[in-house]
């Protein structure tokens, strides 16, 4: 009786998931879709803030928009990161946030296509040199 409740302990199926894209992968699809993905930045008047409206469409080789990720700084070493909530915008997929200068507001975003090993593109948000 106690070799079944070992048993019972011991898992027999194992499930794994690993994903690695490579930077080429990475670049090759930004080429590919970069123009799909649009940028509206709005200063304010004092000039110390901006707001960052992005649009992206709902799905790309058939899959679906799933994620969308800020990166403040580089995509390398942000310095903040963050997910973006996702919402309708005209029709297609977007995320907003605002930012102002002290907090080094160049960023990039990655928008997650699909599920697992799905598809990411990226986009470069310059607000100040």
């Amino acid at each position: 009786m106690r070799a079944f409740y070992l048993l019972v302990l011991f898992s027999f199926n194992a499930v794994g998931t690993t994903c690695m894209i490579s930077e080429q992968t990475f670049e090759e699809w930004n080429e590919k879709y970069d123009s799909m993905i649009n940028v509206e930045i709005k200063k304010s008047t004092d000039g110390e803030s901006y707001a960052v409206l992005a649009t992206f469409p709902s799905t790309i080789e058939n899959k679906l928009l799933s994620s969308v990720l800020l990166y403040l700084g580089t995509k390398d070493q942000p310095t903040f990161s963050s997910q973006l909530a996702i919402f309708e915008e005209d029709g297609k997929k977007a995320v907003f946030y605002t930012t102002n200068l002290k907090q080094g507001p160049n960023g990039y975003l990655i928008a997650g296509y699909g599920s697992d090993c799905g598809l990411d593109v990226g986009k470069p948000v310059v607000l100040s040199k």
